[in-house]
């Protein structure tokens, strides 16, 4: 009550009038029920777009849970779990990987594109990154937004620390309690964690 829902209306449809968006949508909840459901354009209310990045808060929600747990610290450097990765790439810590200032690059090939699966587990992919990624500034020297790898390289922590898949200990830590039941990162053993 008293929420001047014409003036959303007007604003969504405005956004598709100018060519912003060929169609938009919004639905707003409350513990009490839908507040808000309407659709513009070419878009109905059941209309489903992906969004960039849309995985990374879950995530990293997810990985936060263990470190509630005491399982993790966000000082925690990278080789602690993950020798493979050396003294100056594992000096990392689990905080540079999200905070993206840990210098490493963008990108990997062994990552998949987003809703894509190239055959490899988190693991294998993971292990290819430390074969491979250079560390392109400092850790800590400066911040890139470069989420894929190091969010990449948190994901595997995570499966590491908990003994299970990422499918596995999202669901259990983040999906099934939130009751996401359309939430997915792919059909694929080696999702994109960051950026999916």
């Amino acid at each position: 009550a008293g929420v001047p829902w014409q003036e959303l209306d007007a604003r969504l449809q405005q956004s598709v009038d100018e060519g912003t968006f060929t169609g938009a949508g919004l639905l707003i909840c409350t513990a009490a029920g839908v507040c808000y459901e309407r659709s513009f354009g070419a878009d109905t209310i059941d209309t489903t777009h992906l969004l960039a990045s849309a995985t990374k808060l879950a995530s990293t929600t997810a990985i936060m849970t263990l470190v509630d747990d005491g399982l993790v610290s966000l000082e925690d450097p990278v080789d602690k779990y993950l020798p493979q990765f050396g003294p100056v790439r594992g000096a990392i810590t689990i905080r540079q990987l999200f905070s993206q200032t840990h210098g490493l690059p963008a990108d990997h090939p062994a990552i998949p594109g987003p809703g894509k699966d190239n055959g490899l587990t988190l693991e294998q992919a993971v292990d290819q990154i430390a074969m491979d990624a250079s560390v392109l500034y400092p850790p800590g020297s400066k911040h890139d937004y470069e989420p894929a790898v190091s969010y990449h390289i948190a994901g595997r922590i995570a499966e590491v620390v908990t003994g299970q898949s990422w499918a596995a200990l999202f669901d259990e830590r983040v999906r099934l309690p939130l009751r996401m039941d359309s939430f997915t990162y792919g059909e694929t053993q080696n999702p994109r964690i960051g950026g999916g």
